[in-house]
């Protein structure tokens, strides 16, 4: 067992990182732990530490279900003591290094071990024993963090935060000076609008004037300035902050392929705060947001599939999409479980490979990401009536 001072946490891998755990295929099983540690939790606050129980709990549910083969025993055991030294290790990092999950993958028989911080929670601790490492919780936090640029805008500038994984960072030159008509950095930005009101304090009223003339045509640069920016900064989608007038002036001089990107408009002053508390602010929407996104996704898929165009429903479909390379995006209940009547469908074998009724989910992903699908999890919880319900748990949206 490695010393506990050598630990490290990668950050939130990437999609490709994600696609290349999800093709391992190790000698024996693998020990999956994903922990929900975020603070904002009421279980994780004033020390409680809810996810070590629940991995404690998670590990005792496994050990007795393990079968007799004394070798997979010993295994499992050697992984379950390293996952709980780490655990405790963890516990007593700070909330900012430990971030708002974590997640560990160990194979004990060949060596996998990969140990990531997440900066977006997970919806719930996932502890799993299997040949595979269990990805679908990834998939969903970087189906969810998927980058996006918030633009904050008032009467004097436009600034740019760009979010993803649920990290934010202020990009260079990101303050568009609407007086000025020019990119600048915030900090720069502060410091000559504070001289600038010291130099036109005299006719305030004159200078105004002007202003509000040359802002409105500042406005417009600004928009198509920003367009430009979302494509260099590869943002997935764009959130407008804002005076609600303010905002539509704002998107409607938006070119098209930047006006296509803008998935939500907030209601709120927030140009002036620091970096963090923007996107704190932000981050509730963003998810609410993509929810709603899943939601509308999923109801396509049901009216495209009811058409006969271009979308499937149902786990018998979608695994016969799936094992024939036709998905385009998976979309998928995370509980969703093959049901006994499909327990022997070619198809729905073909996609298990193995793997029990409830890795139905998992599976699915997985041949998604062999093919180069995108995947969406939506929970029924999350989808309600017009949700995966009505689909079976499993749909997909399919290439043309």
């Amino acid at each position: 067992m490695r010393a506990v001072d050598a630990y490290a946490l990668e950050p939130m891998p990437e999609l490709t990182q994600i696609r290349d755990l999800a093709a391992t295929r190790p000698r024996g099983p693998v020990l999956s732990v994903l922990l929900r540690t975020d603070l904002r939790d009421p279980r994780n606050v004033n020390g409680a530490n809810a996810w070590r129980i629940e991995l404690r709990n998670g590990l005792r549910e496994i050990r007795a279900h393990l079968p007799e083969d004394r070798d997979e025993r010993a295994a499992f055991e050697r992984a379950a003591q390293e996952m709980e030294t780490w655990a405790a290790w963890a516990g007593g990092l700070s909330p900012h290094v430990r971030g708002r999950g974590l997640a560990r993958f160990i194979a004990p028989q060949n060596g996998l071990d990969r140990a990531y911080t997440l900066q977006l929670p997970l919806e719930e601790t996932v502890v799993v024993w299997n040949r595979r490492p269990y990805v679908l919780p990834l998939l969903a936090i970087a189906d969810r963090g998927r980058p996006a640029g918030i633009v904050a805008i008032d009467q004097e500038r436009v600034r740019l935060v760009s979010w993803a994984d649920g990290s934010a960072v202020e990009p260079e030159n990101a303050t568009f000076e609407l007086w000025r008509g020019r990119w600048t950095d915030y900090a720069a930005y502060a410091d000559g609008n504070s001289q600038r009101a010291q130099q036109t304090g005299r006719h305030p009223e004159a200078f105004e004037d002007r202003e509000r003339v040359h802002r409105e045509v500042s406005l417009a640069e600004a928009a198509v300035a920003v367009g430009e920016r979302a494509r260099e900064l590869e943002w997935a989608r764009l959130l407008l902050v804002g005076d609600a007038a303010l905002v539509a002036r704002f998107e409607q001089a938006l070119p098209v392929a930047a006006a296509r990107l803008v998935a939500g408009r907030m209601p709120a002053r927030l140009a002036e705060l620091p970096m963090a508390e923007i996107a704190a602010r932000a981050e509730p929407l963003l998810d609410e947001l993509w929810r709603a996104e899943a939601r509308d996704l999923t109801k396509r898929a049901h009216a495209l599939a009811c058409a006969d165009e271009g979308a499937v429903v149902g786990i018998q479909a979608t695994a016969r999409a799936l094992t024939e390379s036709r998905v385009e995006r998976l979309l998928v209940d995370p509980a969703c479980i093959v049901p006994a009547e499909l327990a022997h469908d070619g198809p729905v074998v073909d996609m298990l490979d193995g793997a029990p009724p409830t890795f139905a989910a998992e599976r699915a992903a997985e041949l998604a990401l062999a093919t180069g699908a995108a995947v969406t999890t939506l929970s029924r919880a999350d989808g309600g009536e017009e949700g995966l319900s009505v689909t079976g748990g499993m749909a997909a949206l399919l290439r043309h």
